[in-house]
């Protein structure tokens, strides 16, 4: 089209040649802006997924920290990942004090703890659903050294491939 004008003297071959580099360059700045906006529209969902994230996890959280019995969240080790107000009351220690330790360490009388570690890796390895949503009651024992009788829930679920348990605890002494 652009060596049409010139063949027929609408214009010289060079103004030609300044038609083509602006055709060029508009549809490339068409294309920049058409990549620009979708971009914006990635960042903005982004955007939106993560604040969507945080405010779930938030949610997660507040319900953790105000459920009315002790929740105790532990790995495919039996290590305490999360300890909840609740289980520094019932039990005495805090979330600090039991942060990646095994859970046995604090809740378990020191003449059942083979016992509960073996059972515990049985129920990681097995992943035993007939575990799974009961509720056992066990002796339990706190930071000072008190027995308890609790009732203990537990349910397992898998979270990027590793087996994450979730203890609910309540008092049940009385």
């Amino acid at each position: 089209l652009l060596q049409y004008g010139s063949w027929i003297d609408l214009y010289t071959p060079e103004f030609s040649i300044v038609l083509f580099v602006l055709a060029i360059m508009t549809v490339l700045l068409i294309a920049l802006g058409y990549n620009t906006i979708l971009l914006n529209k990635r960042d903005i969902q982004k955007s939106q997924m993560e604040n969507a994230l945080k405010e779930s996890q938030e949610q997660v959280q507040a319900i953790f920290r105000s459920a009315p019995d002790a929740v105790i969240v532990v790995n495919e080790e039996g290590r305490i990942l999360q300890w909840n107000k609740q289980s520094e009351v019932l039990f005495g220690w805090h979330a600090k004090e039991v942060w990646y330790k095994p859970l046995s360490n604090f809740i378990i009388p020191p003449r059942d703890r083979y016992t509960h570690k073996s059972t515990l890796e049985q129920f990681i390895k097995t992943a035993d659903n007939a575990v799974q949503d009961t509720t056992i009651e066990i002796r339990s024992v706190k930071k000072n050294g008190d027995f308890i009788d609790i009732s203990l829930s537990i349910s397992s679920s898998m979270v990027n491939g590793k087996y994450l348990s979730v203890a609910f605890v309540r008092d049940i002494t009385q």
